[in-house]
């Protein structure tokens, strides 16, 4: 479920003129239309899952999504606030910096440590947590744990949660090596408040997790590893959808703008992030011409590695200073070429979100071993960004989302197939006689419906997968 795109030059105009089937869920698919052929022989799929009692979010999130709480329902609980049970272990409270700079009281979360608390929620449904954390320690792993409600895992998906820290390179002028190739600069952790919505470490989707909870007071328990973080508070609440393109622009249309055709555009170097959000994600030395820069005799790192922030979740920022209040368009000069014919998704934020609904899991679409300029558009047309003179953030954030349902409704088909397999091999033993002919309906009366509709399934999972891709001259 990961996308990979190598982005050269990554974001290569924020400019005031407009810019003159996936590899694993194909293969996923290829299985399970050749598993039908296995069935015969009572052969059970490798890797199937096993069955959970715990069902999983896609299962679960249904009517959760349909629960979500209002607006008005929303509320957050600052450190000094969150009510400890006597389970809770590892925790502590105590004076620090918090998200504004100024001293406040902080939950010291330590190795191993158990966060279990009492919430009292005005309204039954489901809703969104949200955490303001800080990694003071330098780590490489995320920070993860385990989430349960009333004692008891809602869904099988919140067994882990990961959140990431805040990594930069300790240089971009870049030393030489005695080849004159330039080398790459060490990962340097930067302690920095992040407030992230608890989501799907395998997807990240579009909407993050959705946990039930009850009128009146829940338990909730948060076990964690070995990466100790503080809390300065939790947030309980809904979901927010950012708006369509449409209604932002027409309101963008009626500021005022000091932008130009003769505005200078604003340059960023792909490989030269602010911040990332894991240690190994990095740039890449190439000798391709059509990076910047370029040298002939020897490699330069002039693009950001695709593979390295391949995985949902993964990010890159850049911070950069708009001169003139007005609308911008952003066009990324960018290479594709993992998923042959299919897109790559990514979120785009602007000073920490999207400023408009087709801005999450956007499709950067395959690209060959080319380069290719991409200006940001919906429905075919470059879409303009508004944005205030002063100091601004870009984020480029990996995302899987438009491949959940799909991938999850195949691994069900995965597990179905595993299942009648193994009802098979109770009817013909281990043994496998290709001159016997089993009548299998006549032990397993629904086989042949049971197939039909697998089919059906797979079928559906890949028209959704041809719908994006796109076939490449």
């Amino acid at each position: 479920a990961g996308s990979r795109a190598h982005f050269c030059k990554e974001v290569s105009a924020l400019h005031p003129r407009i810019p003159t089937f996936p590899a694993a869920v194909a293969a996923k698919a290829a299985a399970v239309a050749a598993a039908v052929s296995l069935l015969l022989s009572g052969t059970p799929l490798a890797g199937a899952l096993a069955p959970d009692t715990v069902p999983s979010y896609y299962h679960a999130a249904g009517s959760r999504l349909e629960s979500l709480v209002s607006a008005d329902k929303a509320f957050t609980i600052p450190a000094e606030d969150i009510c400890l049970t006597e389970e809770a272990s590892g925790v502590t409270l105590a004076e620090g910096p918090g998200p504004e700079g100024t001293s406040v009281p902080l939950l010291q979360i330590g190795k191993g440590a158990r966060l279990s608390f009492d919430v009292d929620c005005p309204a039954a449904g489901g809703y969104i947590l949200t955490l303001s954390y800080i990694v003071t320690e330098e780590s490489t792993e995320d920070v993860s744990f385990s989430l349960k409600i009333g004692g008891e895992y809602p869904f099988s998906d919140s067994r882990e949660i990961t959140l990431p820290s805040v990594w930069a390179d300790d240089s971009q002028d870049y030393k030489l090596d005695r080849f004159n190739n330039e080398v790459y600069p060490l990962p340097v952790h930067t302690p920095a408040w992040q407030s992230k919505a608890l989501n799907s470490s395998v997807y990240h989707l579009d909407i993050p997790l959705v946990f039930p909870l009850k009128e009146g007071v829940n338990r909730i328990d948060l076990e964690f590893g070995t990466v100790p973080c503080r809390i300065s508070g939790i947030s309980f609440g809904g979901y927010a959808a950012p708006e369509p393109y449409a209604s932002y622009a027409a309101g963008a249309a009626s500021k005022e703008s000091g932008v130009t055709a003769e505005t200078e555009p604003i340059l960023l170097e792909g490989e030269k992030y602010t911040s990332k959000s894991h240690s190994y994600i990095r740039g890449e030395k190439t000798r391709n011409y059509n990076c910047t820069p370029y040298a002939p005799d020897s490699s330069r790192i002039n693009l950001l590695s695709g593979y390295t922030w391949a995985t949902p979740g993964n990010a890159v920022s850049y911070t950069f200073r708009a001169e003139q209040s007005g609308v911008y368009y952003l066009a990324l000069r960018y290479s594709q070429s993992e998923k042959t014919n299919m897109p790559v998704f990514k979120n785009l934020y602007v000073d920490g979100r999207p400023l408009f609904g087709e801005m999450q899991s956007y499709a950067f679409p395959y690209t060959g071993s080319g380069i290719k300029t991409h200006t940001v558009s919906v429905d075919g047309s470059p879409a303009g960004l508004y944005l205030e003179a002063g100091e601004h953030t870009l984020t480029l954030e990996s995302s899987a989302s438009p491949l959940y349902e799909t991938f999850e409704q195949l691994q069900d088909v995965v597990n179905e197939i595993n299942r009648i397999a193994l009802e098979v091999k109770k009817v013909t033993g281990n043994k496998i006689d290709k001159n016997r002919d089993w009548k299998l309906e006549e032990f397993l009366p629904d086989i042949r419906s049971e197939l039909y509709a697998i089919a059906d399934q797979v079928n559906t999972a890949y028209a959704v997968i041809s719908g994006m891709a796109s076939k490449q001259t």
